[in-house]
């Protein structure tokens, strides 16, 4: 996994890459360290979390069905935002 530490101005923890290995597939392992940039955002403040994809569709769908990304400017590709209920 590969993450950009935030600058001052940003409301989100920006992670670039995230690749599990063929032989670890189907175990869970991406939920597992998006669940870790999770708590890690929300930690330190941050509103959500952001993430670059292009077309992947398998990529574009797990993230979008399994952890609520949405395309920050309602495109089919580029950056994609989960925002945290700011409750």
């Amino acid at each position: 996994m590969c993450y950009r530490e935030p600058d001052e101005l940003s409301e989100t923890l920006y992670f670039g890459t995230l690749w599990v290995s063929l032989e670890y597939r189907n175990m869970d392992l991406a939920s597992q360290l998006i669940g870790q940039l999770e708590r890690e955002a929300r930690k330190r403040g941050l509103r959500g979390m952001s993430i670059q994809l292009y077309r992947i569709p398998t990529l574009i769908d797990f993230y979008r069905r399994r952890h609520g990304f949405v395309f920050a400017k309602d495109e089919t590709r580029g950056q994609m935002v989960k925002y945290f209920d700011c409750k």
